[in-house]
């Protein structure tokens, strides 16, 4: 009986361990969406600190600030996906005309 209870606790700790290495790492990476005068950017932080502040569309010529929250948050999405996958967290046009990023904010103008 006693070493079945302790084959049990074994079994238990181990499959509580794999659980725990299953669950995707998001290394304290978090953002928040911020409002701007005229639109929106993003804050990216690793533990508490803001390691990117991003106030306007990157790759595009200007400093246009995101047109929609949501364009904010979707972008900013992908730069913390890409830095959990220890990429860069540079972004093409190709990449934000995928997330189909509004590059013109007539309305905020």
């Amino acid at each position: 009986m006693k070493r079945l209870q302790k084959n049990t606790y074994k079994t238990l700790f181990l499959l509580a361990l794999l659980c725990t290495a299953c669950v995707e790492q998001n290394y304290g990476i978090t953002f928040e969406v911020i409002p701007l005068d005229t639109g929106f950017g993003y804050i990216i932080r690793i533990e508490d600190k803001i390691v990117i502040k991003q106030t306007f569309i990157p790759a595009i010529q200007g400093n246009m600030p995101f047109c929609t929250e949501k364009d904010a948050q979707n972008t900013a999405d992908l730069v913390v996906q890409k830095m959990m996958q220890s990429k860069g967290p540079t972004v093409t046009i190709e990449e934000l005309k995928a997330l189909q990023i509004d590059f013109n904010c007539v309305h905020l103008l």
